[in-house]
């Protein structure tokens, strides 16, 4: 016999918002070697050795802790 068990709409948000902060997560790490790459490109052609590749790192990790903390705010307050 299988057991079928219903999931409550509340449920299904807490889902999502796992989904979603995964996502995030997966957005930083991928933000971030784009940005590290772009950096050290530019890094190469103006002789500036790691002036750029960090600056653009550190902007990156930045730019996506404020999204993420507004994300999770406004999810807050809809709860």
């Amino acid at each position: 016999m299988i057991a079928i068990q219903k999931i409550t709409p509340r449920q299904y948000r807490s889902f999502t918002s796992v989904l979603m902060f995964s996502i995030w997560g997966m957005g930083m790490v991928i933000g971030s070697l784009v940005f590290l790459y772009l950096g050290y490109r530019l890094d190469e052609v103006f002789g500036t050795e790691p002036h750029f590749m960090l600056g653009l790192f550190i902007l990156t990790i930045f730019v996506c802790n404020v999204r993420l903390y507004r994300e999770a705010k406004s999810r807050i307050e809809d709860l």
